[in-house]
């Protein structure tokens, strides 16, 4: 595990500020380029051990999760439900990358 620990509520926050643009009126295409780089980003901070990352991942999925209601604005769902499934494939990743390393 990396010595500087990663705030997963710092990234949920940003992600619900995304989806909040959103719903105010912006540009989708601007706002998924934004959860890209942000998701990006936390990528880069993750480092390299694969069981942080499936840590990181699945808290960062569990967190976001719940914030996809039926009675949720269409346009926060999208980009939130956008951020869930960028968020699963990197998980999906790390898990396979460490099945890869320990096989």
């Amino acid at each position: 595990m990396p010595a500087d620990k990663v705030d997963i509520d710092f990234y949920t926050l940003q992600l619900k500020r995304l989806a909040a643009r959103y719903q105010s009126g912006e540009n989708l295409k601007s706002i998924t380029e934004n959860v890209k780089g942000l998701i990006k980003s936390l990528e880069k901070k993750l480092g390299d051990d694969c069981d942080y990352q499936v840590a990181c991942w699945g808290d960062l999925s569990r967190e976001l999760t719940p914030l996809v209601r039926n009675t949720s604005d269409p346009k926060w769902v999208s980009v939130i439900s956008y951020a869930v499934k960028q968020v699963n494939s990197k998980k999906n990743m790390a898990l396979h990358r460490r099945k890869r390393r320990n096989s």
